[in-house]
């Protein structure tokens, strides 16, 4: 008889008597499961930062993180992490897939940040409204004299933000496309 099959799971969810059932199931089917619980998206982050991950079910609803925000933070972790399973108040069951488009999303922003700093791939974007996005790519110009990006941004992010730059909140603009034509500075 071979040795049970071992899942890293994350359970983001406040009923305790669904994580048992689930897990329980899970044990109940042959596998050997190793199960992270948590109500609070900080612990989330922290397990899908440090923690080897295969699942992780999520619950829709009331004060719990989004799909958008667990699909950022796996993100953030660089994380291969393919289905986030999620489970709505209804109690149904359906898969959601890490990646892909979202509509509500505009890619390619261009982001200038106000004050010292550089802007790197994987730095999060936040809006005035609470809303997340992700810097792509970015740099420092020495035309402009500060630090430029490009981000995926939510859609109602308007023209001012904050950008995560180590664990510090600095200030940063949107601004319309190109940054610079013929060595002249277009976003002041």
């Amino acid at each position: 008889m071979s040795s049970p099959s071992v899942i890293n799971l994350l359970i983001v969810d406040r009923s305790r008597s669904d994580i048992d059932h689930i897990a329980q199931t899970l044990r109940g089917d042959g596998y050997q499961i190793e199960l992270i619980d948590t109500d609070q998206t900080e612990t989330a982050r922290n397990a899908i930062d440090y923690q080897p991950l295969e699942l992780i079910l999520l619950r829709v609803g009331g004060s719990l993180p989004t799909i958008a925000e667990m699909r950022l933070m796996v993100a953030e972790a660089r994380q291969d992490i393919p289905i986030i399973a999620v489970v709505d108040d209804d109690g149904f069951l359906y898969f959601a897939p890490i990646g892909g488009w979202d509509s509500q999303v505009l890619v390619g922003q261009r982001v200038v940040l106000e004050g010292r700093g550089v802007l790197r791939a994987q730095q999060r974007v936040i809006a005035p409204s609470g809303a997340t996005g992700l810097v792509t790519s970015g740099t420092f110009s020495p035309t402009l004299e500060r630090s430029i990006g490009l981000a995926r941004l939510p859609a109602d992010v308007g023209d001012r933000c904050q950008v995560d730059v180590r664990h510090k909140y600095c200030p940063a603009r949107i601004v319309q496309p190109p940054f610079v034509r013929y060595g002249q500075s277009l976003i002041d």
